[in-house]
């Protein structure tokens, strides 16, 4: 069986990541919100089936019994967060991650909602930030692949034949034709909401100091699970990073 689930928190690439592994093994790819909105009997392999969602009992014999694959994508914590204060500006369906648990994006609305601003730091201690980081965590231990998104932009080729192999998958289609058919700059046009700036690190230009440590406090353990650090410019200050999200935001 070629089934793959594809469990992970919002804004990890995990759009980009089932568009590559789709395309190299000649499957499809569909998304849903909640497990009961996918018509499991009809899907035909090989299909990648990807969620946001928590590893509930349920789902988990459901894809046990299904015998699929659970393939997890990661990002640094930090730019998760950036990515997300820029998605929820376009996309009202945030509300629908974990379907509102925690709350919902709605603060993060507005023109005075930037990195530098109490409302930014007040999400990213919420306990809705923690529910959506949470996502991949859960899954982390149970995933035969675990893709993480800077090695996905170092280099997609490379990244994508180490998902497969970790599958034991074959390449149906040239990795290289794949990749030149998924770039980021190629799928911007298709969803420019979803494919944004595909920068790692960018955090390092928009995040101050002074709230570094306290959201790394929050989410100790995910950094640690993911190897993250949150080490950056510490002379950033906040009228830089204003500056820089006004300027990338453009």
């Amino acid at each position: 069986m070629s089934l793959f689930f594809l469990a992970c928190t919002p804004r990890t690439g995990n759009v980009w990541c089932r568009r590559l592994l789709a395309g190299a093994i000649g499957g499809t790819h569909i998304a849903a919100h909640q497990p009961y909105e996918i018509d499991w009997g009809s899907l035909h392999p090989p299909c990648i089936v990807a969620m946001h969602w928590h590893l509930a009992t349920e789902l988990r014999d459901l894809l046990a019994a299904g015998q699929f694959e659970v393939i997890v994508t990661v990002r640094h914590p930090f730019d998760i967060l950036i990515s997300i204060l820029h998605f929820c500006l376009y996309e009202p369906a945030t509300a629908r991650w974990l379907e509102g648990e925690g709350g919902t994006e709605a603060s993060l609305l507005g023109s005075t909602a930037d990195p530098t601003s109490p409302r930014f730091l007040q999400y990213a201690l919420s306990s809705r930030a923690k529910a959506l980081l949470g996502i991949s965590a859960e899954w982390y231990s149970s995933a035969r692949a675990v893709v993480r998104y800077e090695d996905l932009v170092a280099d997609t080729e490379e990244t994508l034949r180490r998902t497969l192999i970790s599958l034991g998958c074959q390449a149906a289609v040239p990795l290289n034709e794949v990749v030149q058919s998924n770039t980021i700059d190629r799928l911007r046009p298709l969803g420019p909401k979803h494919f944004w700036r595909g920068e790692p690190g960018l955090w390092r230009r928009l995040i101050v100091p002074e709230f570094r440590r306290p959201i790394y406090e929050c989410h100790k353990k995910l950094f640690q699970l993911w190897g993250y650090d949150c080490a950056g410019e510490r002379e950033l200050t906040a009228v830089e990073a204003r500056a820089n999200w006004k300027a990338i935001c453009q």
